[in-house]
């Protein structure tokens, strides 16, 4: 079965695709080149299947990891097998692809968080800032000392200059900073406290945070906080 799918899979692939997300950062190698919309839909023609999915991964072909991830069960899927295969990432679309269609609907991914925070590989570190930032967003019962700890783990980290750890930081205090005016006024101030740092990379995330969360409001019907620039936006301040 698993020849039939990376068949499939080279089939639908082109090289025109192949140089657009190479030049996304995607790496070369391994890269067929199929769009990421027929992975999804040819995930829904497959069962959950935990050997198939752990066949696909071990292909080394990128789309086919990307589909693994979809193949894989949630709940099934060991801490051990997700510890691999965060071992084995190597671009930020994987990273943020595994995190928020797999990790994050585990039943240990606070475990998977704690761990991979602590490790030196940029997409492990990256990993557990972007399950964060899934968490801020679908768990509408995330409890309000959660949120407080992910946003000092991004001041414990806010020092680190990889740019795909840096950007994912930014991404989890800008979503903190969307849950509603007290935690935008928060962040806000986070970001002042960095602006005083001499540290390059905190200086970076300060300004790339407050681009965007600066420009937040309130509007009636939304959950979370949306730019004043958006058409929503700039209705509410008429």
């Amino acid at each position: 079965m698993i020849d039939t799918i990376i068949s499939d899979l080279k089939r639908e692939a082109s090289e025109k695709h192949r140089m657009n997300v190479i030049k996304l950062g995607i790496p070369e190698t391994n890269s067929l080149g199929v769009p990421t919309p027929f992975i999804r839909k040819y995930a829904k023609t497959l069962k959950k299947d935990d050997r198939l999915a752990r066949l696909l991964w071990d292909s080394g072909y990128h789309e086919a990891r990307i589909l693994s991830v979809l193949v894989y069960d949630a709940l099934t899927v060991t801490h051990d097998d997700l510890d691999r295969m965060v071992a084995d990432i190597y671009s930020w679309d994987l990273c943020d692809h595994f995190c928020k269609e797999l990790v994050i609907k585990t039943p240990f991914y606070t475990s998977c968080l704690s761990a991979w925070i602590q490790e030196s590989k940029t997409y492990s570190v990256r990993a557990a800032f972007v399950i964060m930032c899934a968490d801020i967003v679908h768990n509408n019962d995330i409890e309000y000392e959660t949120i407080a700890d992910y946003l000092e783990l991004c001041r414990s980290y806010s020092d680190n200059d990889s740019l795909y750890v840096k950007k994912s930081i930014s991404w989890v205090m800008r979503e903190i900073g969307k849950i509603d005016q007290e935690w935008q006024e928060r962040v806000i101030l986070q970001c002042h406290d960095l602006l005083s740092s001499n540290n390059r990379a905190q200086l970076w995330l300060a300004k790339d945070v407050l681009k965007e969360v600066a420009d937040l409001v309130k509007v009636t019907g939304r959950r979370r906080l949306i730019s004043k620039h958006s058409k929503m936006g700039q209705q509410s301040n008429q």
